[in-house]
């Protein structure tokens, strides 16, 4: 058992380079449709109503632990609605998909090969336990690893669950503060400068 699921995480791992070209094609894609047809896809957003949200926040924690980029969807609401209401859509929706993470690992820590896993942290991170909020926040935090190895290492190594949950909530927060209003910048840039 443990063999194939080393095989098939390492194919993930190999695929990563399609994953990262895939996620970028998304996101050029859904700024060109933001800039492009803003008005149609903000009247679409807003008769969704109240199940729009409700769509966000569901679809960014089930996309979460993919490989699939969720950027752009906390961009697109931030855009269509604000960037504050990006902001709460995204870190909700974040959170639970870090909860999902969790308790993937949490449940599969036997077959799961997370010391493999830490092996590849950088070495000030290897260094700290899983159990420390600086491992916790600031690891999502590192370019190249991010949150999904956090919280699939915090889950394997049983990290307490309210510091789990507020540390992931921290950084959820952080995360679509800068997704949101960062998004929502550039797109009044692109707007400013077309003719």
């Amino acid at each position: 058992m443990k063999q194939t699921i080393s095989l098939s995480t390492q194919k993930i791992l190999r695929n990563k380079f399609f994953w990262r070209i895939f996620s970028l094609s998304l996101f050029v894609i859904m700024f060109y449709l933001l800039i492009d047809r803003a008005d149609e896809i903000k009247k679409l957003l807003e008769n969704g109503g109240v199940w729009t949200p409700i769509l966000g926040i569901l679809t960014l924690a089930l996309l979460g632990p993919t490989p699939v980029a969720t950027e752009p969807i906390i961009i697109l609401l931030s855009v269509s609605y604000s960037p504050l209401w990006g902001l709460v859509i995204g870190a909700v929706g974040n959170t639970l998909a870090m909860l999902i993470e969790y308790s993937v690992a949490y449940k599969l820590a036997e077959i799961f090969n997370y010391q493999k896993e830490k092996k590849k942290l950088p070495k000030f991170l290897r260094k700290i336990p899983a159990n420390n909020i600086y491992f916790l926040i600031i690891g999502r935090m590192v370019p190249g690893y991010g949150s999904k190895i956090i919280s699939l290492i915090a889950g394997a190594e049983k990290v307490n669950l309210k510091l789990y949950f507020w540390t992931s909530l921290v950084s959820g927060i952080f995360g679509a503060f800068v997704i949101s209003y960062g998004g929502f910048g550039i797109d009044v840039l692109i707007r400013n400068l077309r003719p």
